[in-house]
């Protein structure tokens, strides 16, 4: 029995001193870190590193300039669309150079302004057809084309571009026209506008067309006409004229309120040949 209880306080303690020594040892992370040896041979590494040249850019299938004018070219179009998003222009005129590809180079907050420019400019405004590929040249579209495309289900990605005499140099200078998000319902709602005016436009010159039985110009018979697109709602009309007396007195004219784009919004009235008063 006393041997057993010597063995068991032998081996209790050798278990304790285990415990302390390897309290006692230094992790590795640690002695790595101290270590002389290794701080020597980072310090030399680090020399090493300092002698060789700097990094050259190796570039794949490109020219240097090839890849800085796609770099430059999608910070710009990352612009555009911050822009866009932010709803600042209704149109821009976005470079096509390589030196400045898609920079924006001038802003119009409305459609008015990007026609009135234009006009100013005596523009020459095409439509083109994207390349097959990265590298695929555009291609313009001709009218013919341009209208077959247009009366497709689904229309074929398309880009616009304005050419114009540079008012500095004297030379031409080409754009693309970038529209902003909001385009697409401005152009929606100018439609309907257009659509309304040209309707207006149609049935006023039908009844300043009227004639009676025998062909000839009539104003009754111009009333009687006017009175039935009222009636039907096709004429937006601001006040019935009364029926005339004199059916030779035919309406020769007619006056319109119009919108902001000069669209038809409403006729306001018709003018008699009497009313008519001619002078130099």
């Amino acid at each position: 029995m006393r041997a057993a209880c010597l063995c068991l306080a032998l081996s209790l303690a050798l278990l304790t001193v285990n415990w302390t020594t390897a309290a006692d040892v230094e992790p590795p992370a640690t002695r790595f870190l101290t270590n002389v040896w290794d701080r020597e041979l980072s310090g030399q590494t680090a020399r090493l590193f300092q002698k060789l040249p700097a990094p050259i850019h190796h570039y794949e299938s490109l020219s240097q300039a090839e890849a800085g004018s796609y770099l430059r070219q999608d910070s710009n179009y990352a612009e555009i669309i911050r822009q866009k998003l932010a709803g600042r222009w209704f149109a821009a005129l976005v470079a096509m150079s390589k030196d400045t590809p898609l920079a924006i180079q001038r802003q119009f907050d409305t459609w008015r302004g990007l026609v009135e420019f234009l006009a100013e400019r005596n523009a020459l405004v095409e439509v083109w057809a994207w390349g097959e590929g990265i590298g695929g040249q555009p291609r313009r579209l001709p009218a013919p084309e341009l209208a077959e495309l247009q009366r497709q289900q689904h229309e074929q990605p398309t880009f616009v571009t304005a050419t114009y005499p540079d008012p500095d140099t004297a030379k031409a200078v080409t754009y693309r026209i970038e529209f902003g998000f909001q385009a697409g319902a401005f152009a929606r709602v100018a439609n309907e506008a257009y659509q309304e005016h040209r309707h207006l436009q149609l049935v006023s010159r039908n009844v300043l067309n009227a004639r009676n039985s025998n062909g000839e110009p009539d104003a009754l018979a111009q009333w009687k006409t006017l009175k039935a697109a009222v009636d039907a709602g096709q004429l937006a009309l601001k006040e019935m004229p009364e029926q005339p007396q004199n059916s030779r007195d035919v309406w020769v004219a007619c006056e319109y309120a119009v919108d902001d784009r000069n669209n038809f919004q409403r006729v306001i009235r018709f003018f008699r040949d009497s009313e008519i008063h001619r002078h130099v």
